[in-house]
């Protein structure tokens, strides 16, 4: 039986993560570990997680211009792996994420590893994007660079810890879902090209200069 890891990202989400690990532990299948990524909370969602589900892998990306120990003193460090400005690495580890909408989804699509998206914000922001801006298009970048679904995304009301899990559950069980996800993904790493994007753009502005295009 494969292992598989799901990575719980959270900031501040201690009122939704008490759903959400109480409906991973129901999963029938059986080789799962629980990984929570908390970034920097400070409503006691640490503490929570320890307390109420010390089977759960807690780990904490620490951004480079940070010190580990100042944070650490800051929440608190027993149990907790610090992961000093490598937040990619969790993501390697994982086998599927919930990553929150922004540059984070693209970073995961990169690096192939399945994921849902979700993206909750304030009512009054929401109800401008839906009723005056109207948009209707995808939000998640690996969906809006192929124009297509890739990953599933959860806005505001459909982000709910129920809904999320089960897609979650889907995305573990069902095999062909999850590959076909993986190879979408890829094509995200196609469609962007290569590394080196920078030093391709200089020689072309050369190019232009010289007047060779």
């Amino acid at each position: 039986m494969t292992k598989v890891s799901i990575v719980i990202v959270n900031w501040n989400g201690k009122k939704f993560l008490k759903n959400c690990l109480d409906s991973l532990q129901k999963l029938t299948y059986n080789a799962v570990e629980i990984i929570v990524v908390d970034n920097n909370s400070t409503d006691g969602s640490g503490a929570f997680v320890k307390k109420y589900y010390p089977k759960a892998l807690f780990r904490v990306p620490v951004a480079s211009t940070l010190d580990v120990k100042f944070v650490k003193d800051k929440l608190g460090g027993e149990g907790v792996e610090w992961v000093k400005n490598n937040s990619r690495e969790v993501l390697h580890w994982a086998d599927v994420a919930l990553v929150a909408s922004g540059t984070a989804t693209l970073e995961t699509a990169l690096i192939g590893t399945p994921f849902c998206l979700f993206y909750k914000i304030s009512r009054s922001s929401a109800f401008v994007f839906k009723r005056v801006v109207r948009y209707r298009d995808f939000i998640g970048m690996p969906n809006l660079l192929l124009k297509r679904e890739v990953v599933k995304e959860f806005f505001q009301e459909t982000a709910t810890p129920a809904v999320l899990v089960q897609e979650v559950v889907r995305t573990i069980e069902d095999e062909a879902y999850r590959v076909e996800m993986m190879k979408s993904l890829k094509d995200c790493r196609a469609y962007l090209g290569t590394s080196g994007a920078s030093q391709r753009a200089a020689l072309q502005v050369h190019r232009l200069i010289l007047g060779q295009d």
